[in-house]
């Protein structure tokens, strides 16, 4: 089953485009902070400091009103495992009796004119991304011949973020591993686990509550680690003679 959400946080803008959420509901009350870009070498980075962070969660087999999102039930093209549709509360029967489509060209030019609405340089923020979001996207866009599609993007995976941000004796040298799943970072912060866990809605908008923790330290971080989304490796590719290949 296939299930995306992305919403859209302006992280710096101005105040004459009402569908984001600017600077100042990041920032600390009465906060002066100026970001500056670094450079890397000769990493590509974004030209100047990241103005739109676009939380991405994908759920492979609702936001606040103020901000703009798109929320989609995808169909996979192929049955739904037992363990995704228990996860995610989606089945191959569900989403044939609502007429849900694939993932094709024209959801893809729906993300296209979302994304273009928002203020730019765009930076996709998933958790587990350079793992799982990132590559599984690039691959389905090079499936429909689309591989360029967001390649005026930018990417960044919330777990380094949060690692890199988490104080280092926030936990017990000899003690259990820090988890850094998304629920357990969000009870970490909060006390109680995220609501409407294993959904892409219910997911972004704890990862994006998540990352209101350290919002001045957390933009400073994106601007400093993004990467071009055209850099990511796709998690599969398809040829004509042996068909997918993982």
């Amino acid at each position: 089953s296939g299930q995306v959400s992305l919403p859209a946080t302006a992280a710096a803008g101005s105040k004459n485009q009402p569908e984001s959420v600017y600077p100042e509901s990041l920032l600390p009350a009465g906060s002066s902070a100026q970001r500056q870009t670094p450079t890397m070498g000769s990493r590509a980075l974004p030209p100047g400091p990241v103005q739109t962070l676009i939380f991405l969660d994908l759920e492979a087999t609702g936001l606040p009103f103020s901000q703009p999102k798109i929320t989609l039930c995808v169909a996979p093209g192929k049955a739904c495992s037992p363990v995704a549709s228990e996860i995610t509360g989606l089945s191959t029967a569900v989403l044939a009796a609502h007429g849900r489509r694939v993932f094709d060209a024209d959801l893809v030019n729906l993300i296209r004119a979302f994304l273009q609405r928002q203020p730019q340089p765009w930076c996709l923020v998933a958790h587990n991304g350079d793992r799982y979001d990132f590559p599984l996207l690039r691959a389905e866009l090079a499936l429909l011949g689309l591989a360029s599609a967001l390649d005026d993007a930018f990417c960044v995976d919330s777990i380094a973020a949060l690692k890199a941000l988490e104080p280092a004796g926030s936990s017990s040298e000899h003690g259990p591993r820090k988890s850094y799943s998304l629920g357990s970072i969000y009870t970490r912060l909060y006390g109680q686990a995220p609501p409407d866990s294993h959904t892409a809605e219910g997911d972004v908008l704890a990862l994006l509550s998540i990352c209101q923790w350290r919002p001045r330290a957390l933009l400073r971080w994106v601007d400093a680690h993004a990467k071009p989304f055209s850099t990511v490796k796709p998690m599969y590719v398809v040829t004509a003679s042996t068909g997918t290949n993982p």
